[in-house]
């Protein structure tokens, strides 16, 4: 059912999109990031109690830490959809950057993760 709501919504963005620069740009920018918005919301919100269920088959089976890989995926998504805003709206400057900042945010999140692949390395040889 989500799908076919986000479809009616680019549906109609699109319409209103392709419509709007007769009049104005900066009306149909305004339209395609409200669009974008709402969908990832509308997303959003079909994706957080799978990610719940997810986090609790895993807590209580492995002990691992899911945290850090959901936040670097919310990190990854999130990344991509403003660069995805800024390329569509002409700033490909900004939207590289946007990219090389969420890679870094990436990385510095999960360094623990590379410290405890590395401990395991350890044992193992020893």
């Amino acid at each position: 059912m989500e799908f076919i709501k986000i479809s009616l919504i680019v549906f109609v963005c699109i319409i209103l999109i392709n419509c709007l620069p007769v009049y104005d740009k900066s009306v149909a920018a305004i339209v395609t990031i409200a669009a974008c918005t709402v969908i990832m919301m509308t997303i959003l919100n079909t994706v957080i109690p799978v990610i719940v269920n997810i986090k609790n088959l895993f807590s209580e089976n492995i002990n691992f830490d899911l945290g850090i890989i959901f936040k670097c995926m919310g990190i990854s998504i999130i990344t991509r959809f403003v660069a995805d805003l800024a390329t569509d709206n002409g700033n490909k400057a900004l939207a590289n950057r946007m990219i090389f900042a969420g890679k870094i945010a990436i990385i510095a999140l999960a360094l623990p993760l590379f410290s405890q692949v590395l401990e395991i390395i350890g044992k193992l040889i020893v």
